[in-house]
């Protein structure tokens, strides 16, 4: 039996233990511990509804939650399940706070009830329990609001000072792109070289005011190890002589050697430098740090901008500036392309001027000489040459300086004779057969380049002229400084060799037309003439003294019967002879075979007649138009005689095809060759009756290796031969 302070004592242990708890949950799971150890029992539980608040006495991970919550919903049921003891009694109590919750208690033996005095002391733990949790749960939502309150001002004060960098940066930001707009401005209305100016002045200024900088400038990179200063800003009171307009080399370790290098943005602190390595920076302008971003045109590092501050500033530029800066970079690479874009669209207008009025002086059938003049005149005028010349290759390997065009103080005079000795583009070309270029003309006196190089002429581009695959001549343009020979100059000279070309090639086709045309009519009046010459010393002659035969035997008498008769006798036999004759006679002017059976037949006749053996391979091509027929007929007709009669040949094979709409027709024999149309041989007629019909002739006969003719006769689109048809 206890003492009679023992629930006082238990009760005061009790309510020290708990209220030293500093969360609500701590207090919850205090209560059960303190409770189980005053009370000698092996299970404490708090349980609020459907999920237990605090519990001691099972092993971890094994609380029987359904049974407690079971216990604490029907309070009728007093037992719980005990590890290691089995089923025991359990007294429950219900608490104030939280809302519905119960404390539960079960101890082992066999009266494991509580006495009235334990049942005293296990409601007053319940009081005390219900009254620290409510308490707790004051004090844990104060807790948090502070806390929260805490963290709101934190946050409070961190989007404070946020705000306020960011109000910093988009003033900064707003000056960024006041500046950015400016200089854009300019850019848009750009369209000269004092336009540039400005826009590299104030791309200077801007981006030195921008970055809060001393000094700020733009400059060019040019010829291999130097660079030339465009614009210059200077902070009003600061001097900075930087030389603008001069070209200035590269030197070592320099801001402008490492952009050009890298191709990239660039920073210099001088002070943090190796000793010596800057000094030429620091000691002429006195700058402390530097950085430079490279303009980018065409993909190619074109020049930089690039700002500084002097020595006596004690802060150097912030980081992040070469970003900043290359904003500027970009848009004067903008107005850079845009100005070498618009001189290039003026320099492909005057290109396409001259071209197209040398195409109309083509396209007329001016002169070779007017054309060659005004070809000449029109390229030193578009390549901004000294001097610009036509010349034509010669056999005996010299040319001839058909056209030229130059100064008024220099004057080439044409149709001169130079040979080709020495470094010159006209030896290039003629061996290469291409465009060629030369820096350094070196020749002796009477070649071309020593023509020119004593015209003061140093440097040199042509291209050469090819009429129908064959090299005649070439076009050259002089400077006299070896560096002013623009990149694609061999490509703009092409364009005008084309024309020269194609006007040399019509002048060559007119010729041989106007050649042909005479040949054609002379022909013509020659088998006019034979035809009247045959007409009237033979059949006219006949046809004479077979009517006068006719008219004595019409005034024979009676008694002449006889000799009546053998007269018509005789006619008759005249008449057939005269008929025979006219048939020879109209056999040189068109086969009666051709008309009736066709191109084959035909073929077949005159190849039965030849007088050498001939070999005749002849597809299933029926019927064609009439013209193309006659043509063929008398191309095998030719060939088969000069066969026969120039080439000693054995033998002739001759195919004949149709193929889409292109007849073919090839004539080999194995003869001693050496045809050659110049000589004035039969093969000029059959070109001419073939191109007559825009056919085309090839030959080809090497001396001793016989001859071969390839005729391809054009048809109609639409055409399709039609089925020969017999006769009798």
């Amino acid at each position: 039996m206890p003492a009679p302070n023992w629930f006082p004592q238990q009760l005061v242990a009790f309510l020290e233990a708990v209220w030293s708890a500093r969360t609500e949950a701590a207090v919850g799971l205090m209560a059960v511990e303190q409770a189980a150890e005053a009370l000698d029992a092996e299970i404490a539980a708090i349980v609020c509804r459907d999920r237990v608040v605090a519990v001691v006495g099972y092993p971890e991970g094994a609380v029987p939650v359904r049974e407690l919550t079971l216990i604490a919903a029907d309070g009728a049921r007093h037992e719980l399940t005990v590890p290691g003891f089995g089923v025991c009694r359990a007294v429950t109590v219900s608490l104030d706070y939280p809302a519905g919750a119960t404390f539960a208690l079960a101890r082992a033996g066999p009266h494991g009830g509580l006495r009235h005095d334990e049942a005293s002391l296990f409601r007053g733990m319940a009081r005390v329990t219900s009254m620290a949790m409510r308490t707790q749960h004051v004090l844990d939502d104060e807790r948090a609001a502070r806390e929260e309150s805490d963290r709101q001002s934190a946050e409070n004060a961190r989007l404070l000072a946020e705000l306020t960098q960011r109000q910093a940066r988009l003033t900064e930001l707003a000056g960024e792109q006041a500046a950015l707009r400016r200089v854009a401005t300019l850019v848009a209305a750009s369209w000269g070289q004092t336009d540039a100016d400005r826009i590299f002045a104030a791309v200077a200024e801007e981006a030195g005011r921008l970055l809060r900088a001393d000094m700020g400038a733009v400059a060019k990179f040019g010829p291999a190890g130097f660079f030339t200063v465009l614009a210059v800003w200077t902070k009003p009171g600061t001097d900075f002589p930087f030389p603008v307009g001069e070209q200035l080399p590269l030197e070592e370790g320099s801001l402008s050697a490492r952009v050009l290098r890298s191709g990239r943005p660039s920073r210099l602190d001088t002070y943090d430098a190796a000793a010596g390595r800057l000094a030429h920076i620091r000691d002429r302008f006195g700058l402390r740090s530097m950085i430079g971003t490279p303009i980018m045109v065409g993909g190619r590092v074109w020049g930089l901008v690039t700002v500084g501050v002097i020595s006596s500033r004690s802060e150097a530029l912030p980081a992040g500036s070469e970003q900043r800066l290359a904003d500027f970079t970009e848009l004067l690479a903008t107005a850079i392309s845009n100005a070498q874009a618009r001189s290039e669209l003026a320099r492909l207008a005057e290109e396409q001027a001259a071209l197209r009025r040398v195409a109309t002086l083509v396209a007329t059938g001016t002169a070779a000489e007017d054309l060659f003049e005004a070809v000449t005149i029109e390229m030193r005028t578009l390549l901004n040459a000294g001097v610009t010349s036509l010349l034509r290759y010669e056999a005996d390997g010299t040319v001839t300086v058909l056209a030229a065009s130059s100064d008024p103080d220099t004057e080439v005079p044409p149709q001169s004779h130079l040979t080709l000795e020495g470094r010159s583009v006209a030896a290039a070309v003629l061996s290469s057969g291409c465009a060629a270029r030369i820096d350094e003309l070196e020749g002796p006196p009477g070649s071309v380049p020593g023509v020119f190089r004593g015209l003061g002429m140093r440097s040199a581009a042509g291209a050469p002229i090819v009429v129908e695959g064959c090299l005649w001549g070439v076009i050259l343009a002089h400077w006299r400084d070896s560096q002013a020979v623009p990149p694609d100059t061999e490509d703009r000279i092409a364009q005008f060799t084309q024309l020269v070309a194609t006007a040399i090639s019509n002048a060559a086709s007119r010729a041989q037309l106007a050649v042909s045309r005479a040949r054609i009519v002379v022909t013509a009046d020659e088998t006019r003439r034979r035809i009247e010459r045959n007409l009237h010393d033979g059949i006219q002659q006949r046809l004479v003294t077979l009517a006068l035969r006719l008219r004595a035997a019409q005034d024979a008498g009676p008694g002449e019967h006889a000799a009546l008769l053998a007269a018509m006798s005789q006619a008759g036999d005249e008449l057939v002879s005269i008929l025979d004759e006219l048939r020879e006679i109209s056999r040189g002017v068109h086969p009666a075979i051709l008309s009736q059976g066709g191109l084959g037949p035909a073929l077949r006749s005159l190849t039965r007649r030849a007088s050498l053996p001939a070999v005749l391979d002849i597809d299933e091509i029926g019927r064609l138009p009439q013209p193309v027929e006659v043509a063929a007929y008398y191309v095998v007709s030719e060939a088969l005689t000069n066969a026969a009669k120039h080439a000693n040949a054995t033998v002739v094979h001759v195919k004949l095809g149709v193929k889409d709409t292109t007849l073919r027709l090839s004539i080999d024999d194995d003869g001693d060759g050496g045809a050659d149309p110049a000589r004035g041989s039969g093969i000029i007629g059959l070109i001419d009756r073939v191109e007559a019909l825009g056919g085309k002739l090839t030959l080809r006969s090497p001396p001793g290796e016989g001859t071969s003719l390839v005729i391809e006769l054009p048809l109609e689109p639409g055409y399709r031969s039609s089925p020969v048809t017999a006769r009798p």
